[in-house]
C-alpha cells in the first residue's frame, strides 16, 4: 500500500522530469516535497482509492457540475479538492503535462510578463509553481473546482458539517444509517 500525506495536507500533485526518466511530486501545505516513481494518473488513482472515492464516478459528477468533458476538478475530500493546470511541455509523446493543485492551498495567481511560463501559482507552504497557462485560465479553474466542490458531498456538504461546533464524526455512519431507515420507512408507507 502506498502512503501519501492527509488528503487535507497535499498542496499539488506534479509530474517532474528526472534523468532517469519521469516521476511525481506531492507537494505538501508544510513546503515539504515528496517524490514517487509513479506517474500523476497512477497517483490520482490511488489517493482516490484510499479515500474510498470511485475517480471515474467523481469525475462524471465534476463535469456535470462544471459542463467540461475533459480536465475535470477532483473534489475528493473536504480539504482536497484537486484541479489541472498545464505545468510543462512534454519532451516524448504521451508524457502528462497536466499537474494538479488543491484548490485549498492556493494562496495567489500571479501573470508572469516575462519568460516561458504566462502565470505563477502561490500555495500554502511556500511553493510557487509556473505555469503555462494564463493567469486568467488558472482563475476559471479555480472557478471550475469551486463550482465542483459546491456540488460534491465529498468536498461541500462534509466541510460544511465540519465547521459546525456539534460536528462528530464518529456520527456521521449513524445519521446516514438513520436516514436510509426513515426512507425505508416511508416508502413502506406509501405503498400500504
Amino acid at each position: 500500500m502506498h502512503r501519501y500525506p492527509p488528503p487535507d495536507a497535499i498542496a499539488a500533485i506534479l509530474p517532474e522530469y528526472t534523468t532517469s526518466g519521469d516521476r511525481t511530486v506531492i507537494l505538501t501545505t508544510d513546503g515539504a516535497a515528496h517524490p514517487t516513481n509513479a506517474r500523476v494518473r497512477t497517483v490520482l488513482v490511488r489517493l482516490a482509492r484510499s479515500l474510498a472515492a470511485d475517480l471515474t464516478a467523481l469525475r462524471q459528477a465534476s463535469a456535470r457540475a462544471t459542463g467540461r468533458d475533459i480536465l475535470q476538478p477532483l473534489p475528493l475530500a473536504p480539504g482536497l479538492v484537486l484541479f489541472p493546470v498545464k505545468v510543462r511541455t512534454p519532451r516524448v509523446a504521451k508524457d502528462t503535462c497536466t499537474g494538479y493543485l488543491n484548490l485549498r492551498a492556493v494562496t495567489a495567481v500571479r501573470e508572469n510578463k516575462a519568460g516561458p511560463f504566462p502565470a505563477t501559482v502561490a500555495l500554502l507552504g511556500g511553493a510557487s509553481i509556473p505555469v503555462l497557462w494564463t493567469a486568467k485560465a488558472v482563475h476559471k479553474q479555480l472557478g471550475y473546482a469551486r463550482l465542483a466542490a459546491a456540488y460534491s458531498p465529498r468536498a461541500a456538504g462534509l466541510a460544511a458539517q465540519e465547521a459546525a461546533a456539534t460536528y462528530a464524526p464518529e456520527l456521521l455512519p449513524i445519521a446516514k444509517k438513520l436516514v436510509e431507515v426513515i426512507c425505508d420507512i416511508m416508502r413502506l408507507r406509501q405503498q400500504h
